[in-house]
């Protein structure tokens, strides 16, 4: 989060990386992810 944060990353940027599972990065990512209603492990709606 604080190298995203430096590198002034955007939420779509931080969904596209390369996620290591279970990290914190990781989590962080699916935060962002639900934000922008991309989630995929709170129930979010598929799109039609």
């Amino acid at each position: 989060a604080v190298v995203a944060r430096d590198l002034e990353t955007t939420g779509h940027e931080i969904i596209s990386a390369v996620h290591p599972h279970p990290t914190l990065s990781e989590a962080v990512m699916e935060a962002v992810a639900e934000a922008y209603n991309e989630g995929v492990h709170l129930g979010t709606p598929v799109k039609k």
